[in-house]
């Protein structure tokens, strides 16, 4: 049997029987972020037009799509623009979500050509002068210490 057991009735109330599981959490936030005008980050969703998807209004049509949520991991929109659906949501590290923000300055492609020039011997402060980032982020991405998804 599931950590969330049977369906029904439990001690909080809540018929669902999900309160208090980090599903539930997660849920909740992405509610909160899409339909609260007073949620103090209201602007980056709900405000610039991201929404729900009607399945995912109840939580167990959520919990149905995407399962159990791993530990170290939090809900994650593949593309920051779209909607929160199926098909648009995944379970990522924080390491995955800092690298698909909109704030991002670098992108897969980047990454591959950053580890070319690399292997090319161009130095990691010209490179990081190229893309605008730090020299820092140059060496870490050479070392493989971010970006570890991209070959």
């Amino acid at each position: 049997m599931s950590r969330f057991g049977a369906l029904g009735a439990n001690n909080n109330g809540f018929k669902h029987g999900y309160s208090n599981t980090p599903e539930y959490w997660s849920w909740k936030g992405m509610m909160r972020r899409c339909s609260d005008k007073k949620y103090k980050d209201f602007h980056n969703y709900g405000g610039r037009g991201i929404r729900v998807c009607k399945r995912w209004l109840e939580i167990e049509n959520f919990i149905a799509d995407m399962g159990v949520r791993p530990v170290g991991t939090s809900l994650d929109r593949i593309n920051n623009n779209g909607h929160y659906t199926p098909s648009n949501c995944r379970w990522a590290t924080k390491q995955e979500q800092r690298q698909n923000s909109r704030t991002s300055k670098l992108r897969p492609r980047d990454v591959r050509y950053i580890r070319t020039l690399l292997a090319r011997g161009v130095p990691a402060p010209r490179i990081g002068e190229m893309f605008k980032v730090s020299e820092k982020n140059v060496r870490n991405i050479r070392d493989r210490l971010i970006w570890t998804n991209i070959s």
